[in-house]
């Protein structure tokens, strides 16, 4: 269905409000859409530039009844378009935790669904024309059988739920920080940097390790994991074995923050003049995120034991 695009009471363009995806993560799911920018190739100007563009989404479900699902991206969030050049693609997403993905399946309630996205930002009608804002309502209507294929394609029902809960910043800096950087490898997780994904779950870890031995500064955290390591494994405690997990995830995600780049095949460790790169996959990605989550939500928890919150 095309919406129009009008200024002055004049068509401009159009649009269309497609191609919803979902893809899903650990407790996350990104919703996705397609909306094409159709130029008018009769009365509008030679040239349109699009800018500063925002977009929230709505939902209807059964019954008519609608909910705001909350601010999206969009990419690019700044175009030109032109008389020759009718369609500019632009793509629309939104993330959802768990929680509100399970509302907006309560909301469609074994129903189709229906998304509603505002859109609205400035637009210049010609290279030297002052920018007028302009605002765009388009509707996309997912049948029930496509909804359903989606979310199987997406293994939204295969997801295990893990909280994370986010501590109060004036309350407990470090951990907030810890939580920043998990975030952040969210981020960029959900976006494709599977590089900047394992490298910000490397800080969640640097993070942690302030929490444990910020009493203790002078303490030397090599010496505490060669002392572990000495001892036998059926002698270490629980505490110590969380810890030789944690050390030995931070020595895999540490490559992420500095060179890339492993030894060739004959080659010592101490020369690297031929060394050969080697990348981070998706699969990487999503294992160093569900560690470094893991192991925030456990240091959390015992901290939270230690000071009786």
């Amino acid at each position: 269905m095309k919406h129009n695009i009008e200024f002055d009471n004049r068509i401009w363009g159009s649009a269309i409000f497609d191609r919803i995806a979902i893809n899903t993560g650990l407790g996350f799911s990104r919703i996705t859409g397609n909306l094409e920018i159709f130029t008018n190739q009769n009365e509008g100007p030679d040239f349109i530039e699009w800018m500063q563009l925002r977009c929230q989404w709505q939902a209807r479900g059964r019954n008519g009844k609608e909910v705001l699902l909350g601010t999206g991206q969009l990419w690019p969030d700044r175009f030109s378009s032109k008389k020759e050049v009718s369609i500019s693609n632009i793509q629309v997403m939104l993330d959802l935790d768990y929680s509100r993905m399970a509302a907006l399946e309560q909301l469609r309630d074994g129903h189709d669904i229906y998304f509603k996205l505002h859109l609205d930002g400035w637009a210049r009608r010609g290279r030297h024309a002052n920018p007028e804002e302009f605002r765009l309502d388009c509707q996309s209507h997912v049948p029930l059988s496509e909804w359903l294929k989606r979310l199987d394609e997406s293994g939204y029902k295969k997801t295990l739920l893990l909280e994370i809960p986010v501590p109060d910043v004036q309350k407990d800096e470090a951990l907030s920080r810890a939580a920043g950087h998990l975030e952040m490898a969210q981020r960029h997780l959900l976006n494709g940097h599977y590089r900047d994904c394992v490298g910000a779950c490397r800080d969640v870890v640097s993070a942690i390790d302030f929490i444990e031995f910020s009493a203790d500064k002078d303490r030397d955290l090599r010496g505490v994991t060669e002392g572990i390591q000495r001892k036998a494994s059926d002698l270490r405690s629980k505490d110590e074995r969380i810890y030789l997990l944690r050390n030995s995830f931070k020595q895999i995600a540490h490559a992420a923050r500095h060179d890339d780049r492993l030894p060739a095949e004959n080659e010592s460790s101490e020369g690297r003049g031929n060394a050969l790169p080697f990348s981070w996959e998706p699969e990487d990605a999503r294992l160093a995120f569900s560690i470094a989550a893991a192991l925030y939500r456990y240091s959390y928890e015992m901290k939270g034991g230690r000071n009786g919150g």
